[in-house]
């Protein structure tokens, strides 16, 4: 889903979400996404050759999951249709 609002760089002052253009079907996509690039990141953390050190593994453990973080701002600020598509978490493994 290329046209994903949840997917694509907010432009909005203080960069918000884009609420607007935000429907209930833009969910799902957006998370398996973001569970995908944060499982790579951390997959990344974990199979590196250098020892651990604070630079490779702690700062880098947390700058991941950005994105995932990112589509959270809606999904918790959204409206009574989002929460009615999505009454339980999405957990897929």
């Amino acid at each position: 889903m290329t046209n994903n609002p949840l997917l694509q760089p907010w432009t909005a002052p203080y960069s918000l979400p884009p609420f607007d253009a935000i429907r209930p079907e833009h969910f799902e996509p957006a998370f398996e996404a973001a569970m995908r690039e944060h499982r790579g990141e951390l997959r990344t953390i974990g199979e590196q050759a250098e020892a651990p050190s604070f630079d490779n593994t702690l700062a880098a453990f947390g700058r991941s999951g950005r994105r995932l973080a990112r589509i959270s701002l809606p999904c918790v600020a959204s409206s009574r249709a989002v929460r009615r598509a999505y009454p339980q978490p999405v957990t897929q493994g």
